[in-house]
C-alpha cells in the first residue's frame, strides 16, 4: 500500500475549510499533522497544525483551536515566518468574533495586517480589512465598517480573488441588512434592500463558484433574513431551511443558531407563537452550548419578544436582564477606543514609512549628485562641497592632483570601452591607498584629485607617491591589450580657508611641472 501523500492531505484539508467541511477536514488535517510529525516536516507540521486549529474554530471546539492555533503562531514566530503568522492571525481574529470579543478581534487582525504588509501580501490584508469591517460592524461602528469592506472589496477584484470577495459582498449585504433592520425596527421596510438582495446573490454566486460551502448557506440565509424585512414568512423558512441543511452537513452550529432566529423571528411577525418560541429555543441552546455570546443575547433578545407575546412578564424580565448584561459587555466603549488606538498607530506607521522612503530617495538623489557614474568616486560636485566644509574649520591641508599619462592614446588605439576599463581600475587602485579621512574625486576625463583635510605637505607627498606607484603596478594582461599606464602628480598644501579654485589652480601648476619632467612621477609645489 503507498505511503500517503503529505502535499495531497494538506491540499485536501484546505478545500474542507473552503468548504466550510470542519470534522472531514480535521481527520485529514490530524493525518497530515502526524506525517509531517513522522517526516521532521516543520513546515507542513505547522501548517497542519494550523488547518486543524482553523477547521476546530469552526467546528466551534474553542478551546481545541485555540491551542491548536497558538502552537502554529508559536512555531511561526521563532521561524520569523511573517506569512504564517499572518494566516494564524486571520483564524484567532474570526474565533475571537465568534465568542463575541471584539476588541482583541480587532487587535488580532491588526497584528495580522502589519505582518502582511512586511511582506507585501496584499491579498492577506485585504482580508483582514473584510476582519475588521465585521468587528466595527458589531461594535456599531457602520460607517468604519463600510469603509473597510470597500477597500478590501477593491483589493480582491484588483488580485481577482473570488473567494475572499464572496466573503466581502456578503458582510457588506449584512451591514445593509442591519441598518434597514435599525431604521425601522419590527415593521417591513425597503430601504436598501436592493442594493442588499443584490450584494448576497453575487455573493452566493462566488461562493458556489469557488465551492466555498459554508458561505453559500451563509448567503441563504441572509436571503432569509431579507426576506424577513419584506414580510415574506415562506421565503423565509425556504431560504433558513437549505441553509441549515447545509449548516448540519458540515457541521456548522453557530450559524445554524442565526437561521434558526430568523425563521422564529419571522414566526413571530406572523403571528405563529409557539413555533417563534420553539425555534428561539433551539437557537438559544446551540449558542450555550457553544459559547456564542452574539447568538445568545440575539436569542434572549427575541424571547423576550415572545414571552411578552405570550404574557409571561417574569420570563420575558428573566431573559430581558441576561441580554443586557451580554449586550453591554459587547459594546463597551472599550473596544471602539482600541479601533482608534489601532487606526492612530497604522496611520503613525504609514507616515513613519512614508518618511523614511523619502529619507532613502533624498540619499539616493544625494548619491547621484555627488558620485562620478563611471566610476564610483565622488565627483567634481562632492569635491567642492567637501571644501566648503573644511573653509569653516580654520585647518591646514592639502591637495593631490593626478592626471593619467598618455591617456588619449588609450582611447585613440583601443577604444573607449578599454579606456572606460582602465579609469575604473585606476580608480580602484587609488582609492585602496589613500587613507580613511582623504577624499578622493574624479575632477574629469583622466584627471583625479585627493583632498587630503589635516595634512602637511610631507604626508600629503607620501600619500601621492603611493598612489602613483599602485597605478603604475596594475596588471592589464587580461585585457588582451598591450598596456602601461603610469600617473603623474601635482601636491600643494595650504590653509582650509583658501578657495577650492586657488589651490585647484596651483596643483595643477605643480602637475604640469610633473608632465614637463617626463611624466609618471610628481612634483610638490609653492606654499
Amino acid at each position: 500500500m503507498p505511503s500517503p501523500d503529505l502535499t495531497a492531505l494538506l491540499a485536501e484539508a484546505q478545500r474542507c475549510i473552503l468548504a466550510g467541511a470542519a470534522e472531514t477536514g480535521m481527520r485529514v488535517a490530524e493525518q497530515a499533522l502526524q506525517l509531517a510529525q513522522e517526516r521532521h516536516d516543520e513546515p507542513a507540521r505547522l501548517q497542519a497544525l494550523g488547518q486543524m486549529g482553523t477547521l476546530a474554530r469552526m467546528a466551534s471546539r474553542h478551546a481545541d483551536a485555540r491551542r491548536w492555533l497558538e502552537g502554529a503562531d508559536a512555531g511561526y514566530a521563532a521561524r520569523g515566518d511573517a506569512q504564517g503568522m499572518a494566516q494564524i492571525a486571520v483564524q484567532r481574529g474570526q474565533m475571537a468574533l465568534d465568542l463575541g470579543d471584539y476588541g482583541d478581534a480587532i487587535e488580532c487582525f491588526a497584528r495580522g495586517m502589519q505582518h502582511a504588509s512586511a511582506i507585501g501580501d496584499t491579498l492577506l490584508s485585504s482580508r483582514f480589512l473584510t476582519g475588521i469591517g465585521i468587528a466595527s460592524a458589531r461594535v456599531g461602528d457602520h460607517a468604519r465598517a463600510r469603509d473597510a469592506y470597500a477597500k478590501a472589496l477593491a483589493l480582491q477584484r484588483t488580485l481577482h480573488d473570488d473567494a475572499a470577495a464572496a466573503n466581502t459582498l456578503h458582510c457588506m449585504a449584512v451591514l445593509e441588512l442591519r441598518e434597514i433592520e435599525a431604521t425601522r425596527p419590527g415593521q417591513p421596510t425597503q430601504g436598501n434592500m436592493p442594493a442588499a438582495l443584490q450584494l448576497l446573490l453575487d455573493s452566493l454566486a462566488l461562493a458556489r463558484a469557488t465551492s466555498r460551502r459554508r458561505l453559500e448557506g451563509m448567503c441563504l440565509n441572509e436571503l432569509g433574513h431579507a426576506y424577513r424585512l419584506r414580510g415574506g414568512l415562506a421565503a423565509v423558512v425556504d431560504h433558513c431551511e437549505q441553509a441549515i441543511a447545509i449548516f448540519r452537513e458540515l457541521p456548522a452550529p453557530k450559524d445554524e443558531c442565526d437561521a434558526l432566529l430568523h425563521i422564529a423571528a419571522a414566526e413571530l411577525d406572523a403571528g405563529h407563537l409557539d413555533a417563534a418560541i420553539e425555534r428561539a429555543e433551539a437557537g438559544l441552546t446551540l449558542a450555550l452550548a457553544c459559547g456564542f455570546r452574539p447568538a445568545e443575547r440575539d436569542a434572549r433578545d427575541l424571547l423576550v419578544r415572545c414571552r411578552e407575546a405570550a404574557g409571561d412578564i417574569a420570563a420575558a424580565f428573566a431573559h430581558l436582564k441576561i441580554a443586557r448584561d451580554i449586550d453591554a459587555q459587547l459594546r463597551d466603549g472599550e473596544v471602539l477606543r482600541r479601533i482608534e488606538n489601532i487606526e492612530h498607530r497604522r496611520t503613525l506607521e504609514q507616515t513613519r514609512q512614508r518618511q523614511a522612503e523619502l529619507e532613502a530617495e533624498t540619499r539616493a538623489l544625494d548619491h547621484l549628485a555627488t558620485t562620478d557614474a563611471l566610476t564610483g568616486l565622488a565627483n567634481r560636485r562632492a569635491l567642492e562641497s567637501a571644501s566648503d566644509r573644511l573653509r569653516t574649520t580654520g585647518a591646514s591641508l592639502a591637495l593631490v592632483v593626478l592626471d593619467l599619462d598618455h591617456f588619449k592614446r588609450v582611447n585613440d588605439r583601443f577604444g573607449h570601452v578599454v579606456g572606460d576599463v582602465v579609469l575604473r581600475r585606476a580608480s580602484l587602485a587609488m582609492a585602496a591607498v589613500c587613507r580613511e579621512q582623504d577624499l578622493l574625486a574624479r575632477w574629469g576625463g583622466e584627471e583625479f584629485a585627493v583632498l587630503l583635510p589635516n595634512t602637511d605637505l610631507d604626508a600629503a607627498t607620501r600619500v601621492a607617491e603611493r598612489i602613483r606607484h599602485a597605478v603604475g603596478s596594475i596588471d592589464w594582461t587580461d585585457l588582451g591589450v598591450s598596456l602601461m599606464i603610469t600617473a603623474s602628480a601635482g601636491v600643494i598644501s595650504g590653509a582650509a580657508a583658501t578657495p577650492l579654485a586657488e589651490l585647484m589652480q596651483r596643483a595643477d601648476e605643480a602637475l604640469y611641472c610633473a608632465k614637463s619632467d617626463g611624466r609618471n612621477r610628481l612634483h610638490v609645489g609653492r606654499g
